[in-house]
């Protein structure tokens, strides 16, 4: 998942990486490989997650006229910031991660699938379905997972092609590590009997030595509040409400991190260890 853009991936691709090479490995990473015949299995069974988001609207043209409204200035103003984001999300990927496309054409010893959603099949990700992540990966001579996760996935949603498929595929794997209970039951009713829990990496890693060189170059509010969040998600008046009238009542300041909110002025773009310095100083989350 290092390739998607937000901070949960890049930490736990950065944990994971540190992890393997304190045991005097050499790591890489193969990016999420998009196979249109996979794809196509899966096409009507995936689950739509539109309703989380601000403005469903029947057009595109409704959606945007909907985006004209007392923020419409907000949000100008935090897409310019949101770009920067982006572009400290790509120097940790290659500063941090040491990423290069020409990692996709290597073969390795070994390929580990994870940790995060990567078995997620239903999911509206833009790769889709893909049996690489369920052990199809050409590149590696051994397959193995650490902390999958299947997300909102569960076998039931599965068609009759997809689960032959998973298991065609699991065939490759020598050992399955999952992070939660979902996933266990979900590997279960593809006949894998055996596998391990293990914590998502991020949690198995001390920050501190990666922290304490971080010299934050933005003024932060004295007492805040950090709204973390997808990009937009919250937007309910009920829910702005609630939390607007929560931190007004303990004096607390709402800054937002990691994707932006149009009711929020003060969001900032910041490198991975910089959000967890100021998750640090914050007094609400």
């Amino acid at each position: 998942m290092q390739r998607v853009g937000n901070f949960g991936s890049l930490l736990q691709s950065y944990a994971l990486k540190v992890l393997l090479e304190s045991l005097g490995h050499e790591v890489h990473f193969i990016d999420i490989e998009e196979r249109s015949e996979d794809k196509a299995v899966a096409c009507n069974n995936q689950e739509s997650y539109q309703s989380e988001y601000e403005g469903e609207k029947s057009s595109v043209f409704l959606s945007k006229l909907s985006k004209i409204d007392k923020y419409a200035s907000n949000r100008i103003r935090i897409k310019i910031i949101e770009k920067q984001q982006q572009v400290y999300f790509e120097m940790f990927r290659s500063n941090e991660l040491g990423i290069k496309n020409s990692d996709n054409c290597l073969h390795y010893d070994y390929c580990i699938i994870g940790s995060d959603e990567v078995f997620n099949a239903l999911s509206e990700a833009r790769w889709g379905f893909t049996t690489q992540l369920f052990g199809s990966v050409k590149q590696a001579k051994n397959v193995i997972t650490y902390a999958a996760s299947c997300g909102s996935t569960k076998f039931e949603g599965l068609n009759y092609k997809m689960r032959e498929m998973i298991q065609n595929s699991f065939g490759r794997i020598s050992a399955f590590s999952v992070r939660d209970k979902n996933t266990a039951n979900f590997i279960q009713k593809l006949d894998i009997k055996t596998f391990s829990v293990n914590y998502d990496p991020v949690i198995t890693r001390n920050f501190e030595n990666d922290l304490n060189s971080i010299d934050l170059q933005i003024s932060l509010p004295k007492k805040f509040c950090i709204e973390y969040s997808y990009y937009n998600r919250i937007h309910s008046i009920d829910e702005i409400d609630s939390i607007k009238n929560f931190c007004k009542k303990n004096n607390l300041k709402i800054i937002s991190l990691g994707a932006p909110q149009k009711w929020i002025r003060n969001y900032y773009a910041v490198t991975p260890f910089e959000l967890l310095k100021i998750f640090s100083l914050a007094e609400m989350v």
